[in-house]
């Protein structure tokens, strides 16, 4: 008596539903073997047990209340923005740039700058572009 109660008002649920939800219990349980035997998992488990250590949660909360002013990155670029204006690396960088070091290079390269300690160039030593490079 009680079945046809059920079935009368839709008590039951039908056969269609029942087997769509036990192939979704089971594509689960087959993506869940899956995931377990995953690496990533692996790498879940050790962080986790990082994050969730003592000394992680001190570290974190230094962190947070630190300032970037009492980091050692601020004192590092202060000391950066100083040196960077100081006379001897503004003039380091200006002759990096400068032209007359890209003709001195160049001319190291040529067949010109192994004639400068040769009797053959004795003429080339007192050329004007010699005289230009020897004055930087």
């Amino acid at each position: 008596m009680n079945l046809f109660w059920k079935k009368l008002f839709g008590g039951i649920t039908p056969t269609a539903k029942l087997e769509r939800n036990e192939a979704e219990l089971i594509k689960a349980m087959h993506r869940y073997a899956e995931v377990e035997k995953s690496i990533e998992l692996v790498d879940y488990k050790k962080l986790f047990h990082i994050v969730k250590s003592a000394n992680f949660q001190d570290n974190k909360k230094i962190l947070k209340n630190r300032k970037y002013k009492d980091t050692e990155e601020y004192r590092n670029t202060r000391k950066c923005n100083k040196l960077q204006n100081t006379p001897a690396i503004r003039l380091y960088y200006q002759v990096l740039e400068s032209e007359i070091l890209k003709q001195y290079l160049h001319f190291k390269t040529t067949p010109d700058y192994e004639l400068l300690g040769d009797e053959k160039g004795k003429n080339l030593r007192y050329s004007q572009k010699i005289q230009t490079i020897r004055t930087f």
